[in-house]
């Protein structure tokens, strides 16, 4: 199984509960992704490529407004595994952020938010 798929870092994915203003994301098995940047909901395709990387194309998001919510994740093009950490660049492929797995998932269970 591929290394990126799960769930990754604390926000509430595809509008499931999470830590408010908090980013997360959830790829999938089919090459689908849902999240969100700690307001707004983002959602689209990732593939693998060699060595861990896995490039987000398109990349959809809702537009609300959050005032004191950093929504750095909304500007993902690509990201990098490295074990349990997400280390996620912009299209410039500058790094912008990083998200940890979540513990459920690390061990193969289905994440969940308490």
């Amino acid at each position: 199984m591929n290394p990126a798929i799960g769930a990754w870092g604390t926000g509430g994915n595809g509008g499931s509960a999470g830590s408010a203003g908090q980013p997360g994301l959830e790829l999938a098995v089919d090459g689908g992704f849902t999240g969100s940047d700690g307001c707004n909901r983002l959602f689209g395709s990732w593939t693998a490529g060699p060595d861990h990387v896995v490039t987000f194309s398109p990349v959809g998001s809702t537009r609300m407004a959050c005032p004191g919510v950093d929504t750095w994740l909304s500007r993902m093009a690509s990201a990098h595994v490295d074990g349990d950490a997400l280390h996620v660049s912009d299209e410039s492929g500058v790094a912008i952020g990083t998200l940890q797995r979540r513990a459920a998932d690390a061990q193969g269970l289905p994440a969940t938010e308490d």
